[in-house]
């Protein structure tokens, strides 16, 4: 075999191997959330099918490394792929109502989606070596190329799909893609034998569009978006067809607003209780209709529109780390920023932004979520909180919207963050919406350092929302940079 298509096959089939990886953890995003437990699970997959597919390739390798025999595992990677994007929804769908840890879940849906395809492509690196090698004197050279140029095309492959497939193309037609690169890269290679693998394509071709004809919670929703950074499914509120909500993942509604029988959304009215109980706490720590706002996390925009229409002098800064999520705004949500000309928007990373010089803000809203459980970690420690502190004057107040309980065992996080935000405000208050102190729920933080507020918080607008100052177990962690073992304490 020429060593340049030989090369070159270990190029294509490795970056397939990282394509397939990351947007594998992309896909099942909707089902099992993005936590570190879902990334650790799939990468824990794909290293065991690789580990298995050199074993498995070597052993064939030993007996027959012809091109034929190449053709046909490239093939078969291609024909795993094609049945692994059929089921793409329809294998996290059925998991994800089992209740499983994140990571175990990640590791039973990526075991039938993603090892097959990977089991098989690794079989491809023995099979390449074996062709490559001509004497034992070039054997450590040759191996060590070939190892080079498949690193190489996993750096490709990870940097093309992170960089730019998940930007412009949905995940299915990233997988369908990779299938169909395989299958046309493995019939090269089977030429002698076209008629018979044109058949066997053909069933399986057909068993894959049947098999993708099957129900999954993406296939019922309004959208399914990729963006640089989320799978983002939109749909309709149950039992409230006039909302349209956003999600990232299985375990909620990020944000939705109400959308009008004209396509416009109603943007006078806040859909949750958390967004009402944000205004309830504005009224209270800074009521002025000409204050420098900061939103930290936008989604749709639902509430830096709302404040903004009852207040259109006010001043607001919007750090959204996701572009797609303001495109998706615009688009399902009928958002315009050029209605609001006091309204900024800058598409980065809020530590990054706090990072800026910025005129002092009178009160920071801070609604970040890398799942609907959790605050991105790198968003919840000391250091995070002095940068958003060093944005603010001895009057402004920081409200956080968080997810957990304030009393029982799933409240170790709300009091670590709790602690955490102590070490930097002299004033911190947690209101609750809810008396089920136990039950995982939106937690309003507020902190300061000119004093502490009232113990009950009401308004004539939101009669329905009362807000009510609790308090949270102590906790021995402060959540830093170096040490925020925020996955451990959320479970």
């Amino acid at each position: 075999m020429n060593t340049a298509v030989v090369y070159a096959v270990s190029f294509i089939t490795n970056a397939a191997i990282l394509i397939f990886e990351i947007a594998g953890g992309r896909l099942l995003a909707p089902y099992l959330g993005t936590a570190v437990g879902v990334w650790a699970g799939t990468i824990s997959v794909v290293l065991l099918g690789m580990a298995l597919g050199y074993h498995w390739g070597g052993r064939i390798a030993d007996k027959n490394a012809s091109e034929t025999t190449l053709g046909r595992f490239i093939f078969g990677a291609g024909l795993a792929a094609l049945i692994a994007w059929s089921v793409r929804d329809a294998v996290p769908t059925f998991f994800a109502v089992t209740e499983l840890s994140e990571t175990w879940g990640a590791i039973l849906v990526g075991t039938v989606l993603f090892m097959p395809t990977v089991f098989i492509l690794a079989a491809v690196s023995p099979i390449l070596v074996r062709n490559l090698i001509r004497n034992v004197e070039n054997a450590g050279s040759a191996t060590g190329t070939l190892y080079a140029v498949g690193t190489a095309g996993s750096i490709v492959g990870a940097v093309l799909t992170s960089a730019f497939l998940l930007s412009y193309f949905g995940v299915s037609y990233i997988l369908l893609g990779v299938a169909v690169l395989l299958l046309f890269l493995g019939f090269l290679f089977l030429r002698k034998n076209a008629v018979v693998h044109a058949v066997i394509l053909c069933v399986v071709v057909a068993l894959a569009f049947f098999l993708n004809a099957l129900p999954t919670r993406a296939s019922m929703t309004e959208a399914d978006i990729s963006t640089a950074y989320s799978r983002v499914l939109i749909d309709r509120l149950e039992r409230f067809d006039e909302v349209r909500t956003l999600s990232t993942d299985p375990f909620g509604t990020q944000c939705a607003m109400e959308i009008q029988e004209d396509g416009t959304a109603n943007e006078e009215v806040l859909v949750f209780p958390y967004l009402k109980a944000f205004e309830m706490v504005r009224e209270v720590v800074n009521p002025a209709e000409t204050a420098r706002v900061l939103f930290l996390g936008g989604c749709n925009y639902s509430y830096p529109r709302y404040l903004l229409r009852l207040f259109p002098k006010i001043t607001a800064d919007v750090a959204e780390i996701d572009p797609g999520m303001t495109a998706i705004a615009q688009k399902y949500f009928s958002f315009d920023s050029s209605k609001f000309p006091t309204l900024s928007i800058t598409h980065q990373d809020a530590r990054i932004f706090l990072k800026r010089k910025h005129d002092a803000y009178d009160i920071v809203f801070m609604d970040t979520f890398g799942t609907s459980k959790g605050i991105p970690v790198h968003l919840t420690t000391k250091e995070m909180f002095e940068s958003v502190a060093e944005n603010m004057h001895s009057g402004s107040h920081l409200v956080i919207n968080a997810h957990g309980a304030y009393a029982g065992e799933y409240s170790d996080f709300s009091a670590a963050l709790f602690k955490t935000l102590k070490t930097v405000f002299p004033h911190v208050s947690l209101y609750v919406m809810s008396e089920k102190s136990e039950v995982n729920q939106n937690l309003i933080f507020v902190a300061s350092y000119s004093g502490e507020l009232s113990k009950f918080i009401v308004s004539q607008r939101f009669p329905e929302v009362g807000l009510v100052q609790a308090t949270l177990p102590e906790s021995n962690i402060v959540l830093t940079d170096d040490f925020a073992p925020v996955e451990r304490l959320m479970h």
